[in-house]
């Protein structure tokens, strides 16, 4: 990699804990593995939201040829959508609370390390999703997972981070005094075919992770063409919302099927009520959510 032009976007705030106490800065870090490579490299360091997008964008036409997101899930989001469709590869060094992509994609969460796993790895080129317009590159979710990212104060989302979520569903669906339906219809465009159902919970996936190493889209292939969904109906049921889970944890959710599992290049969820929906971790806003795919339109070298 030494002939390669390599930009670091870096988030100075990712990670910060609830006390307002900043881990150890990975600056430091970075530049003792790059240097010991002899590879040089620009770090530019974000002030604001959306912030990386715009600088992205810049580093793109300013001709690097590496783009690695130093940050959380919403940092590397941003930096997706500067780039997609571009001729630079991203990579990404994990420094935020959830770091989704990063464990779905056996990223070390040790900086050095993931410096080290960057400058490895190979260069792969993926599909890329898009939902109301935005980019992602693993999931969005609609209605149980979407609401818990809404619900989640961002002091405890520092604090407990993948346990505050679960905490979070886990009162949604099974302490709540009264559960609400809420219906669905799906429009696959590319197809003419309507499919309506009330849910909890419904996943579209580029990937087969759904967060961490928890697989739920398990049909779904990054560079197949195509957006996976995977609806999971509404349940008053405790024993069966209860049985759905330990499937989900197990793989063994898509054995019996039951699930509604569907694979588009183009659709629409409508919902009633709207509900909360989310991109890669991040609350991108409500319903309804216009769906579509961008065919290999993004190298990745993770």
């Amino acid at each position: 990699m030494n002939d390669s032009n390599i930009c670091l976007i870096y988030n100075p705030i990712a990670g910060i804990s609830m006390r307002g106490i900043t881990k150890l800065q990975p600056v430091e870090d970075i530049i003792e593995v790059f240097s010991e490579k002899k590879i040089s490299i620009t770090i530019k360091t974000t002030t604001q939201a959306s912030h990386a997008t715009r600088l992205a964008e810049e580093s793109v036409r300013q001709g690097y040829t590496h783009i690695v997101a130093c940050g959380g899930d919403g940092t590397i989001n941003e930096v997706v959508n500067g780039i997609v469709g571009r001729k630079v590869a991203l990579g990404i060094i994990p420094l935020g609370t959830e770091n989704i992509l990063a464990k779905s994609m056996n990223v070390p969460l040790d900086t050095k390390q993931a410096c080290r796993h960057f400058l490895e790895a190979p260069e792969n080129i993926w599909d890329v999703g898009v939902a109301n317009g935005r980019h992602f590159l693993i999931m969005s979710g609609i209605g149980l997972d979407a609401r818990v990212v809404y619900e989640m104060e961002p002091k405890l989302k520092k604090a407990m981070g993948s346990l505050g979520f679960i905490l979070k569903g886990a009162q949604v669906l099974f302490w709540e005094n009264e559960r609400k339906s809420t219906k669905a219809k799906i429009r696959f465009l590319d197809k003419n075919l309507t499919f309506e159902t009330p849910f909890w919970l419904i996943v579209v996936g580029n990937l087969a992770y759904y967060g961490g190493r928890l697989k739920l889209a398990l049909k779904a292939d990054p560079s197949d063409g195509k957006l996976d969904v995977i609806v999971f109906p509404f349940s008053n049921d405790t024993v069966d919302i209860a049985t759905r889970v330990i499937e989900v944890f197990t793989e063994t959710h898509l054995e019996w099927g039951d699930l509604p599992y569907y694979t588009s290049t183009e659709f629409e969820i409508i919902t009633e009520p709207e509900v909360y929906c989310q991109i890669d971790g991040e609350l991108l806003g409500k319903t309804p959510v216009h769906y579509s795919i961008k065919p290999l339109s993004i190298r990745v070298k993770f």
